[in-house]
């Protein structure tokens, strides 16, 4: 059962780290259009909460949570599949710990990547820590 165990976590870390390098080096990123809308980003004593919703009929895959120490120059930190289409709901929440985070990161965006793997930016949002 451990092998087995072991087999499956090292695919699984193989598939997020094939996934995670995919996107990290993403052709191009419009910052225009965006259907992001009502982005929002808090932070707590214990977590950082990054709220979002996705204009109808937008044709998400997944959503990638970025930071950044100078609003310019961001790294993921997270991702966020995209919805069931076969539901309505087009809230989104990326939720982790604050311990997580690397000091002085206040500034996120949120990259909506559509089935056919272009990205489109959200606006910027800062968040004091």
């Amino acid at each position: 059962m451990k092998t087995n165990f072991t087999l499956v976590t090292k695919a699984v870390f193989v598939i997020l780290f094939t996934f995670a390098s995919a996107t990290s080096f993403s052709k191009h990123i419009f910052t225009s259009g965006s259907p992001i809308i009502n982005l929002t980003a808090n932070a707590d004593s214990n977590s950082l909460v990054i709220n979002w919703n996705i204009l109808p009929n937008t044709s998400t895959n997944y959503c990638e949570v970025q930071a950044s120490e100078d609003g310019i120059t961001f790294t993921t930190i997270g991702f966020v599949m995209g919805a069931d289409p076969k539901q309505t709901n087009n809230t989104f929440t990326f939720k982790q710990s604050l311990k997580k985070i690397k000091p002085g990161k206040v500034f996120f965006r949120v990259l909506n990547i559509t089935t056919t793997d272009n990205a489109v930016a959200s606006n910027v949002v800062k968040v004091n820590q």
